[in-house]
């Protein structure tokens, strides 16, 4: 399994104060743990008023040109197998391309697990504090609802991450500096090559693993 769970040990002002103007659609932070189809905090570009919008998505991808299937009847069923994407393949896949290019986004955390290797799932921190997950978003809708939902993009595991866990050697991609943040998410730019570099594991010496206690 791949990034499944993170959390947010952060009050809604410390996180906003660094991007200046932002307008906010959120009160407060989860004050839980956050898995596959919660509302996650995230931070976009607004492209019209060139302003940061920090808001609720559900995490769980859902592109609004999503319609029932066979395989998929419901969009929760769709959803809970959508809240990753791979980073060196969402810019050209079907599913994820159209807003790799224009709707970009962060998810907000302070931490993410991963399953440990004698069992029980490690927890992972940086020196920064807050950690800036890449993502995507998206809205659907139907006569019935709206759903703001958005995914989170990974890439391969750093030496500390790929030698603690089992399964896929994947975690999520982190962005830790506010330029990295302002750059991933500049809805003018809609070539991968112009922050490729953005999209590579967070070098490991950063970091610090809380193993299972």
């Amino acid at each position: 399994m791949m990034c499944h769970r993170f959390n947010v040990k952060s009050d809604l002002r410390q996180i906003v104060e660094p991007f200046g103007a932002v307008q906010v659609h959120a009160d407060s932070v989860p004050d839980a743990d956050c898995y596959p189809m919660s509302n996650v905090l995230i931070l976009r570009r607004d492209p019209d008023l060139n302003e940061w919008i920090i808001e609720f998505r559900q995490w769980g991808w859902l592109p609004s040109h999503w319609r029932p299937s066979e395989k998929y009847s419901t969009r929760k069923n769709y959803q809970r197998q959508r809240f990753n994407a791979r980073s060196e393949t969402a810019h050209s896949t079907w599913g994820f391309r159209r807003a790799f290019a224009s709707q970009r986004c962060v998810v907000v955390g302070s931490c993410f697990y991963e399953p440990y290797r004698d069992g029980g799932e490690a927890r992972y921190t940086t020196d920064s504090g807050l950690m800036y997950f890449a993502g995507l978003w998206d809205d659907w809708s139907n006569a019935e609802e709206l759903v703001r939902s958005c995914t989170m993009l990974t890439t391969n595991a750093n030496p500390l991450v790929a030698a603690n866990r089992t399964g896929r050697l994947r975690q999520p991609v982190i962005l830790t500096e506010l330029d990295q943040v302002t750059r991933y998410c500049n809805p003018e730019i809609s070539e991968r090559a112009q922050f490729e570099d953005l999209l590579k594991p967070l070098s490991w010496d950063v970091m610090t693993i809380h193993r299972p206690e």
